[in-house]
């Protein structure tokens, strides 16, 4: 037998939420048997005429993805300057590729290759940008619960800025969807954007300037006179530590089945009647006009309007039906 939905009041939808909270292992950052180094082959749209540089962004795993084959991909990390950039005019080496790289995410998060990454009215030309995987971050990353520890050191945190998006008052929307600025703790200063349902964390380049990274590691020198892949193997040996809280999103659809007491009192199943197509009663030792025609409902089919089969609910025991009773049914699909 079948019945119709009332559209407005039997289905109703709604979305939960599943917050988890995973830090992604800082070691995969500094430790090199972590890392795999790709090359122009995975930028099909970028030149091709420097065949000697290699590494146009690196990808980080839990761990060594040499020798383990359970090894999971936590990240890709790269750089990118737009040609408003002061570094632009100055740059030697992988010029086009970085203003490529730049072009790429601009268009991939703000809609267009054109434009230029900003918050608060200032642009940064310079990013780095950590993508994190889909298995890291799910369906999108908590807003307000990102953070990064910093270190100017390779071999240990001589000193360490912690960068985070906790102190963060305002969300905007772009074309990728929401997004926030991530701050130093201690300056308070923007150091760069997360774009929370992207996955993207974009780093501006002269967050590294200053106390944090000075000495014999040249931020300017660095970006313009080193390739991709040594700029990123600089950066990413800073990291010590990236705290995000991913969430998963859950569509919920609930069906409500309503059988009144003078419906769905007859079963398809060929043992339901005799041979004369009568139906077997067994409500009793009444005779056959007083005894009682009863039903179990074993599962339940939700259809769409061509009469196709698109959900089945089974009942973990057989619910008795009879006409003098009505049941409801509630039926929760998720996705």
């Amino acid at each position: 037998m079948f019945k119709s939905f009332d559209l407005k009041n039997d289905i109703s939808t709604r979305i939960n939420y599943l917050y988890e909270n995973v830090y992604v292992y800082s070691q995969s950052f500094t430790d090199d048997n972590y890392v795999r180094k790709f090359n122009n082959a995975s930028y099909y749209h970028l030149s091709n005429s420097l065949t000697g540089y290699l590494g146009y962004f690196q990808t980080i795993y839990d761990t060594t993805p040499v020798t383990s084959p359970t090894a999971n991909a936590l990240a890709d990390i790269s750089y990118g300057m737009s040609t408003g950039s002061t570094n632009y005019s100055n740059t030697v080496v992988q010029q086009q590729e970085k203003n490529n790289i730049y072009k790429l995410f601009a268009s991939a998060l703000l809609g267009s290759p054109t434009r230029q990454f900003s918050w608060a009215g200032t642009i940064y030309s310079d990013l780095f940008f950590i993508t994190l995987k889909r298995n890291v971050f799910k369906d999108f990353m908590r807003a307000n619960h990102v953070t990064m520890w910093l270190s100017a050191s390779y071999e240990g945190p001589v000193s360490t800025l912690t960068a985070s998006n906790d102190c963060a008052t305002s969300i905007a929307e772009e074309y990728a969807g929401n997004f926030g600025a991530i701050y130093s703790c201690s300056s308070g200063e923007a150091m760069g954007l997360c774009f929370y349902d992207a996955g993207v964390i974009a780093l501006k380049t002269s967050s590294f300037y200053g106390n944090y990274f000075s000495g014999s590691w040249s931020m300017p020198n660095l970006l313009t006179g080193s390739t991709i892949d040594c700029i990123v193997d600089g950066v990413r040996n800073h990291i010590r530590l990236l705290n995000v809280h991913p969430a998963t999103k859950v569509h919920s659809t609930v069906y409500k089945c309503i059988c009144l007491d003078k419906e769905f009192n007859y079963s398809s199943n060929p043992t339901y009647t005799d041979d004369n197509g009568r139906i077997r009663v067994t409500s009793g030792s009444l005779g056959m006009i007083e005894q009682e025609v009863r039903t179990y409902i074993t599962s339940i089919g939700i259809y769409d309007d061509l009469d196709n089969l698109l959900l089945a609910a089974k009942t973990s025991v057989p619910i008795l039906k009879t006409p003098g009773t009505s049941l409801i049914f509630s039926v929760r699909s998720d996705y």
